[in-house]
């Protein structure tokens, strides 16, 4: 199961309050309180944990709901323990235990709760004993951003569906780096800018290049030699695009795991990706320049071939990955992909997961937020030409 952090909390903000997510200004009450006013988190959980839904439910304490926009975070006096939320509510006569969790979070400063049920859970889910607000044998359910009286036809279909037919799947954003899954990763790209005074200590680097050359090929270092040796290096213009790409784009993947019992066959995910904010994505890292007389091998023979593939349509970017089987309880990543902007900003996508034996297409909500740093083109420039010598 995936960490819940700030990163997350940012993701639910911006969505709005329904099967899977709902918004309370304030925690639970449960110092010093009713059992009536204790029964609502028993009440809410127990609805969640019934929902008909293919991804993990959330409640955040301490956020005012904005429909349509991002939520307002207001803060908790106080956070109560894990401990205490669970005793309320498994510690009370349920038919079968009910997973959750409480994490607390300090969000722009201030206190937030967050309580995850986690999807798949075995239903339909009730008490055995009447408890303040919650009755005894009602199945409640999450409908939408309410909680109601599930009908019995209701009932007995949560029973068959208690028999799985099809895999559970969950999507993430990986970041190879920290090896971390997320639906929420924040990366950071670098934009080269042009010092205003060339340094006169970078003009070495060329009669370097020549010397380098002429003792590869192990010719005099002779006049023409040398005009040969200089026109075998690649353009300037070459190098700036590829330095400056190379400081933009940061490395992600894509992380799908299988929470069911049922093996996921052919499984693929597509999202589409607006042109906009300086955001820029490839699916292969920059392919370092060289001159007119060198040989890339790469271009001699093949390599493997990547199964994530990146591209352009009008005015969006198709990403693409194909992730194949995936075996009960197991995780996959995809092949890599690149993506880096030139501007601060944060950018929601909409990921849609298909596979054989998934009948409907799971949409997954992703964010991907940039911060940028400065560094200077000249700088990179003189690296890329030292790194040949």
């Amino acid at each position: 199961m995936a960490e819940i952090d700030p990163q997350v909390v940012e993701t639910l903000l911006r969505r709005n309050e329904s099967e899977s997510l709902d918004f309370k200004e304030a925690a639970y009450r449960v110092k010093n309180a009713t059992n009536e006013e204790k029964s609502e988190i028993v009440k809410d959980v127990l609805a969640f944990a019934n929902a008909w839904r293919m991804e993990d439910a959330y409640i955040v304490l301490g956020v005012r709901e904005n429909p349509g926009a991002r939520g307002t975070v207001i803060g908790l006096a106080e956070h109560v323990d894990d401990a205490t939320y669970q005793q309320i509510v498994n510690g009370k006569r349920l038919n079968r235990p009910v997973a959750f969790e409480y994490v607390a979070l300090t969000v722009e400063g201030k206190k937030v709760g967050v309580i995850r049920i986690p999807a798949g859970q075995e239903r339909p889910l009730f008490l055995k004993k009447s408890y303040g607000k919650v009755k005894e044998g009602v199945v409640y359910v999450r409908r939408g951003s309410s909680t109601a009286e599930a009908d019995a036809d209701e009932i007995a279909e949560m029973g068959r569906a208690a028999v799985p037919s099809e895999p559970t799947l969950r999507l993430r954003l990986i970041d190879p780096l920290t090896r971390s899954a997320s639906e929420a990763l924040c990366l950071t790209s670098t934009v080269l800018r042009e010092m205003p005074e060339v340094d006169e200590s970078e003009l070495p680097r060329t009669v370097r290049w020549i010397e380098r050359t002429a003792n590869m090929y192990r010719l005099p270092s002779t006049p023409v030699v040398a005009a040969i040796a200089a026109g075998n290096r690649p353009s300037a213009q070459e190098v700036r695009a590829y330095v400056r790409q190379v400081a933009l784009l940061r490395e992600v993947r894509l992380g799908i795991e299988n929470l069911g019992q049922i093996l996921a066959r052919d499984v693929r995910v597509a999202i589409r990706i607006p042109h906009r904010g300086g955001l820029r994505i490839r699916d292969e890292f920059p392919e370092r320049p060289h001159g007119p007389m060198d040989f890339p091998i790469s271009h001699l023979v093949g390599g493997p071939q990547s199964s994530t593939y990146v591209n352009r349509e009008d005015d969006d970017w198709l990403l693409e990955a194909h992730l194949g089987k995936i075996q009960p309880s197991a995780s996959v990543w995809s092949d890599p992909f690149w993506i880096g902007s030139s501007e601060e900003g944060t950018h929601a996508f909409t990921a849609r997961l298909f596979g054989d034996n998934v009948p409907r297409a799971i949409e997954s909500e992703l964010l991907i937020s940039f911060k940028t740093e400065s560094g200077w083109l000249e700088k990179a420039e003189s690296a890329f030409y030292e790194e040949d010598e």
